[in-house]
């Protein structure tokens, strides 16, 4: 689990073996990125998650600029 900006102690019992916390993750030990934040961060870092991990868009409102669907699009080949 990675989480930025969030209270980690809510997750405190959380039953998981591998409970990670950091605030730079590596991405190459990263199976999915799924954005809930802000349409910017698909704008500006989608692209980048694309070439590590699967990537879930929760702000769907960045696929209405074209560059950036276009970049998606490209990243996910």
């Amino acid at each position: 689990i990675y989480l930025e900006k969030k209270n980690i102690l809510i997750l405190k019992n959380f039953p998981l073996k591998n409970k990670i916390f950091k605030k730079n993750v590596i991405l190459s030990q990263v199976d999915l990125v799924i954005e809930v934040a802000h349409p910017i961060i698909s704008k500006n870092y989608g692209h980048i998650f694309l070439q590590h991990a699967h990537y879930v868009i929760g702000s769907p409102t960045a696929l209405a600029d074209q560059l950036t669907l276009e970049k998606l699009m490209e990243a996910s080949k």
